[in-house]
């Protein structure tokens, strides 16, 4: 956050606000080791994207994040994207190769991984028709469902509104920061996972959503800046210019 909004206040002021969101979304009932990993892993990646560091510290979240859950793979794509807009830019195929490396071999040792360690998958075994991590099922109609059956009672209603706020805060920022600020390029890395999410996740386990604290800590820490203006007040330079 410091790098971000070269502020105390607005580093504390994220701080906090990620651990307000990191203690809704935490709840203990769907809550996993390996959740915390994604959070520490997201942190980095949305601390690359927004201070605009070195490829090479999103590859090496990425390569982390193979070893802990298969998003790497979602992850691995975007490199090879923009690797692939990076090489009709400049002519120079470096991060089309590093991305296309990460997805294979990101594949190859996610198989290997599952071969070796996997015993038995417990979610189809206690709820039959449901799927564990050796299979995908667009999930997207049992999301809405969930998202439908929020409004069936009041309790529910109740227990649910945090996630669901979170989740619509979210979708707005994203929304906001692709259309109309500098920050499009983070925006749509989060916005492919928070759509990766959506239809392959289940969305009433709240873990699901702590990928996006970090990111949504780190823009209201600039916009108390006032560092991420709309484009339309002028060049990326003259917007960073004004801000300061």
């Amino acid at each position: 956050a410091w790098t971000t909004s070269r502020s105390g206040n607005r580093t504390v002021g994220a701080m906090l606000v990620a651990f307000a969101f990191n203690a809704v979304l935490m709840k203990p009932d769907w809550l996993y080791l390996w959740d915390a990993i994604d959070l520490c892993v997201f942190t980095v990646i949305a601390w690359a994207l927004l201070a605009r560091r070195p490829p090479w510290v999103i590859i090496a979240a990425v390569i982390v994040e193979t070893f802990n859950r298969e998003i790497a793979l979602v992850l691995s794509f975007l490199v090879f994207l923009e690797g692939v807009v990076h090489w009709r830019q400049t002519g120079r195929v470096a991060r089309m190769f590093a991305g296309f490396v990460l997805g294979v071999g990101g594949l190859i040792v996610i198989i290997a991984l599952r071969r070796a360690m996997l015993i038995a998958e417990v979610g189809p075994t206690r709820w039959p028709g449901t799927t564990g991590p050796a299979t995908l099922k667009v999930l997207i109609w049992n999301n809405v469902w969930y998202f439908r059956h929020f409004f069936s009672s009041k309790q529910t209603f109740i227990a649910d509104l945090p996630q669901w706020f979170f989740v619509g805060a979210v979708a707005a920022r994203l929304f906001w920061d692709a259309a109309l600020t500098r920050h499009r390029r983070p925006a749509i890395w989060m916005g492919a996972v928070f759509l990766l999410v959506c239809i392959f996740g289940y969305a009433m386990e709240w873990r699901l959503w702590l990928v996006f604290v970090p990111y949504l800590a780190f823009v209201l820490s600039e916009d108390s800046q006032g560092r991420s203006l709309p484009r339309a007040a002028g060049s990326p330079h003259k917007i960073e210019r004004e801000s300061r």
